[in-house]
């Protein structure tokens, strides 16, 4: 993260793609690029750019957060970009509180299965 031209270098190594929420309410995922780190040697992977806005935020997860599971089913992608698109104004720690208070009400009583990891990353508007 280039915090002076607002610039944002990224490697996805086959994880999860990051969510980039635009000021104006838009999503992009910036999908991976390569298998695993460690998967294979000598792997390359290919680096993207983006540019941050005014306003705009890039949101990374584990798979913990979409494969939360209730009794019969995950918490998934379309829950949480929806979670992401009502709390795009909110600060970065009020997006993860958001998200994860969301997750705890979806799952209930049932038991974790995987870490729970989230960071957002927001441009002052």
């Amino acid at each position: 993260v280039d915090p002076e031209k607002n610039e944002v270098r990224f490697v996805n190594a086959g994880h999860n793609p990051v969510v980039v929420i635009r000021a104006d309410g838009t999503m992009e995922l910036l999908h991976a690029s390569g298998v695993i780190i460690g998967a294979l040697a000598d792997m390359e992977w290919d680096e993207g750019n983006l540019t941050l806005g005014p306003g705009d935020m890039i949101f990374l997860y584990s798979d913990g957060v979409t494969e939360a599971e209730s009794i019969d089913e995950q918490y998934g992608e379309e829950r949480m970009e929806a979670a992401l698109a009502a709390a795009r104004t909110m600060s970065p720690e009020e997006i993860t509180n958001r998200v994860m208070n969301e997750i705890e009400d979806f799952v209930g009583d049932c038991p974790q299965s995987d870490d729970i990891t989230m960071l957002a990353i927001k441009r002052d508007e």
